[in-house]
């Protein structure tokens, strides 16, 4: 869709005294339309062959009105003088509107002939064609002229485009955005499976599907309103096919809002299937019809707002908006506006004061600033794009869309600045001067300025402290009372040990009493006093014993602590296992108690240490959209490969890497072990929030820190880029 143009009255024009005598011709295929724009009455130029609109003014169109042949430029401009008095055109606005007409072909002289300029004109179109066609980035294909085709769909959906259609789309959209909302979650978590690479193809194609309907309904709205569609076809830009139709002629239309309708038109088409898709797979119960609305939604909906509907892309929103703020050549005005303010800075170069309100050129220099950075993003998306198609082998394509797109536009500005151009002589001691600042301003900013990133520590719920359950006597595990995460009480039976060792010691222990107190009682009858005094030293001591034992035995049977919960491993496989004195068994865990414990590696504990007592933010897994707040109370000082707990460990689904260790090693708990020593850091959450989560869930705990400058990131970045690439060729 080629935008309207209207001629720039600026220094540049053919020289007067070569229009005193010249007849210039308009071509007669040309079609003029009165129309109200911004306010006032103006014209727009239809060029048939070239499929392009001009705007241009009352004056302007009066000047235009004259050039029949017979009259030569001179005898034009003073009847327009005659005509319009003081808002008749001056000589060298006339000499910027001829060089204008002949730039783009709209006039000519009788000597040239019609047959000869209509052959040039073609032979020029098609040059510009195969220049087109040439380029392997982007280029267009015609297919043809698809208005019989609109002609025939107009009686079935003509009637989407007028007012009864409009209100029949916002009610479809209204009831596909409430199932919407019901169904979110479900949305959210189906769309991971949906874009995934094994259903690219499938997404391509429905995307391809709705193009085609956007399109169409592009062409059927504008025959609604009058215009005509002449061409169909499709572009392509990194091979990604992009269908269009040129509806062109909605320049014409007198009214704004028609215009801006048939831009809206594919927009429109693409929401409302969206919004009866997302109906559909409300109540569908198949898999593959839910999983085709689902990509019927993303595409239709998500990708069709994020794209075209953006304005700083020369996609429809970019026709709404100009049309809606009616600034003809939003974009080329923008840039140019953008362009001027550089060269004024840069450059030195003075320019004419602009007689645009405030508001205007606030408006403009916005817009230019947005789109400039946003056609940034987009040439870099693109060779990356480039870079990465066909495994690598897409690298000659990249490179020449980085010349095209990069490397041209830098040699133009190159030879703008030693060259100049006839209207525009550019300082280069002031460019000299600014270049150096900011190359200055740049290098001591990146050695100092820190650049701010985030850490996302791996973390898990966890009791702390918890009060660990170890045997206090050596013995064979005889009963497991409890499970894990089960809830005791203080003095509950954990479990019972059996050590006959112990039992034949306290018999033979009761014996050997038994018989010192004989002996006791015969030195006492006897009278024999210093036999006995030793006796009763001897019955002490094994007395002594005796309770010892006794004690050893009743803690053959291991009884909770504390009140809380179980924590262990596995309890099902030690009856039968011997457990000696000080081995662990469990731990009890106090539920008010509970908090988060996170691992933090060696190259990062630096920055971590200087958080301590610091609010940290802790989302849990699975509700990435839900965050709580915790205060980091320490960092233990030396770094372990123990793991905190099972859920972190690879093994059980969790985001830390480990490695086997032998089984006989009772310094570890459990059979693995970190494969990294870390350190292990304790965050403290309220008591609401100790409520909400569970012991073992996992959670990321993200801390914001500062410990490179902007030069370090940067060179950081480019090494893992590099290093990335000799991995992939590897």
């Amino acid at each position: 869709m080629n935008e309207h143009n209207q001629p720039s009255h600026s220094p540049r024009g053919l020289p007067t005294e070569e229009l005193s005598g010249l007849r210039l011709l308009l071509r007669d295929d040309l079609t003029f339309t009165l129309q109200q724009f911004a306010g006032e009455t103006c014209y727009v130029i239809e060029d048939p062959v070239h499929s392009a609109y001009y705007r241009i003014g009352c004056a302007e169109y009066t000047f235009l009105s004259l050039l029949n042949g017979r009259n030569t430029v001179n005898e034009a401009i003073a009847k327009c003088a005659v005509a319009l008095g003081s808002n008749a055109l001056s000589e060298q606005e006339v000499s910027t509107v001829c060089r204008w007409l002949t730039d783009n072909h709209l006039a000519g002289t009788q000597q040239s002939g019609h047959s000869q300029r209509f052959t040039d004109i073609q032979k020029k179109a098609e040059a510009g064609r195969w220049k087109k066609l040439l380029n392997p980035l982007t280029f267009s294909v015609n297919l043809g002229n698809p208005s019989t085709l609109l002609h025939r769909l107009m009686p079935l959906f003509g009637w989407l485009y007028r007012p009864f259609g409009w209100m029949v789309w916002i009610f479809i959209l209204c009831l596909g955005g409430i199932r919407l909302l019901i169904d979110w979650r479900s949305v959210v978590h189906d769309s991971v499976p949906v874009v995934a690479p094994e259903n690219w193809l499938w997404l391509g194609l429905v995307w391809l599907g709705l193009k085609l309907v956007h399109e169409v309904s592009h062409g059927l709205c504008c025959l609604s309103h009058g215009g005509n569609v002449r061409v169909f076809g499709i572009n392509t830009v990194m091979f990604l096919p992009m269908p269009f139709v040129d509806t062109s002629s909605s320049w014409r239309l007198p009214s704004k809002w028609q215009r801006m309708h048939v831009a809206f038109a594919g927009i429109y088409a693409e929401l409302f299937i969206a919004a009866l898709a997302a109906f559909v797979r409300s109540y569908s119960t198949q898999e593959v019809l839910r999983m085709l609305c689902l990509q019927v939604m993303l595409t239709g909906g998500v990708l069709t707002l994020l794209f075209n509907m953006n304005p700083l892309s020369r996609f429809d929103g970019y026709y709404i908006l100009a049309d809606w703020l009616e600034i003809p050549n939003l974009a080329q005005v923008a840039r140019q506006s953008m362009l001027q303010f550089m060269k004024r800075v840069l450059f030195g170069v003075r320019f004419v004061k602009s007689d645009h309100s405030f508001r205007r050129t606030a408006l403009l220099a916005t817009y230019g600033s947005l789109a400039a950075i946003w056609r940034l993003l987009v040439t870099a998306s693109m060779i990356f794009a480039a870079e990465r198609l066909f495994h690598g082998a897409g690298l000659p394509l990249a490179l020449l869309a980085a010349t095209l797109w990069i490397v041209l536009p830098l040699l133009q500005g190159l030879s703008y600045l030693v060259f100049g151009n006839l209207a525009e002589r550019p300082s280069r001691l002031r460019f000299a001067g600014i270049a150096l600042l900011l190359v200055g301003v740049s290098y001591f900013g990146g050695k100092s300025v820190l650049w701010p990133e985030e850490l996302v520590l791996p973390a898990v719920v966890d009791y702390v402290p918890a009060e660990t359950v170890r045997c206090s006597v050596s013995g064979f595990v005889a009963n497991v009372e409890v499970a894990p995460g089960q809830t005791v009480n203080a003095g509950d039976v954990l479990l019972t040990l059996s050590n006959p060792e112990v039992d034949f010691e306290i018999a033979d222990l009761e014996i050997q009493i038994a018989r010192s107190q004989l002996r006791r009682q015969h030195f006492q009858t006897t009278g024999d006093i210093a036999s006995r005094q030793t006796e009763d030293a001897t019955l002490q001591s094994m007395q002594t014993k005796l309770a010892e034992k006794l004690q050893s035995q009743r803690d053959l049977t291991v009884r909770a602590p504390s009140a809380g919960i179980v924590i262990a491993e596995d309890l099902s496989n030690l009856p039968g296992q011997f457990l000696s004195s000080g081995d662990s068994i469990c731990l009890i865990g106090n539920a008010s108690e509970k908090n988060v414990r996170i691992v933090v590696s060696q190259e990062n504990v630096e920055p971590i240490l200087n958080h301590v007592g610091q609010t940290m933010t802790v989302r849990f897994r699975g509700a990435a959209d839900e965050s709580i707040s915790g205060i980091l109370r320490e960092v233990e000082p030396r770094a372990s490969t123990q793991i905190v707990h099972p859920a972190l460990a690879a093994t059980a689904g969790g985001p830390l890497a480990v490695r086997a260790i032998q089984a006989g090693d009772s310094n570890q708990r459990g059979a693995w072990e970190l494969t990294q020593p870390s350190f292990i850091g304790t965050v403290e959450i309220s008591d609401a929030s100790r409520n909400r989560c569970g012991a073992g869930q996992l959670a990321t705990v993200h801390v914001h820190v500062a410990r490179k400058t902007v030069a370090q990131r940067v060179v950081t970045a480019v090494d893992s880029w590099i290093g990335s690439k000799r991995e992939s060729q590897n």
